[in-house]
């Protein structure tokens, strides 16, 4: 915030472990003259990583699983919701950086059917790691099972999926 950034009157560098950097005064940083700096490789696999870990979390419904089993209610397993498979499920990639370029491998892993929509990158890039380039983004969100964001928080990217969006 501005008044941190005022009140810190020897800062010179920002450091923020991660790429968006939405959560720093830009403006006070800037009229101070103070370096921000981003860690842009430093987590791309540990997030596609966790994107798997709760797409598995889930579909596999491993919370309410797990509580059956260490409650020793073995007899209402089959009550139970069923579990999906993600085997041939639809999943929409938004942003195809580094996330979502480590996301693609780990999804296609599990024989997914991967859509990627990212107006910056080129169908052949998509195509060549096993994608399908998505043109148009709100048609294409209806026939999909899964959809990850990885993109940067900006006036576009603003409220790109909502409440009614999901409805």
């Amino acid at each position: 915030s501005s008044e941190l950034i005022n009140a810190s009157k020897k800062l010179k560098i920002i450091s923020r472990h991660g790429v968006g950097y939405d959560n720093i005064d830009l403006k006070s940083s800037k009229e101070k003259n103070i370096t921000l700096a981003i860690t842009a490789t430093a987590n791309a696999v540990a997030v596609a990583e966790h994107v798997i870990f709760m797409l598995l979390n889930i579909s596999k419904r491993k919370d309410l699983f797990d509580k059956t089993v260490r409650e020793g209610n073995f007899n209402e397993r089959n009550k139970l919701p069923k579990t999906i498979e993600l085997w041939k499920k639809n999943f929409l990639i938004v942003g195809f950086g580094r996330i979502g370029q480590a996301l693609i491998k780990r999804c296609l892993g599990f024989e997914m059917n991967v859509y990627v929509f990212d107006p910056y990158i080129s169908k052949e890039k998509i195509e060549t790691m096993g994608g399908k380039k998505v043109e148009n983004f709100l048609e294409t969100i209806k026939s999909m099972d899964f959809i990850s964001l990885h993109v940067p928080l900006t006036e576009k990217t603003k409220n790109l999926i909502n409440y009614d969006l999901l409805k």
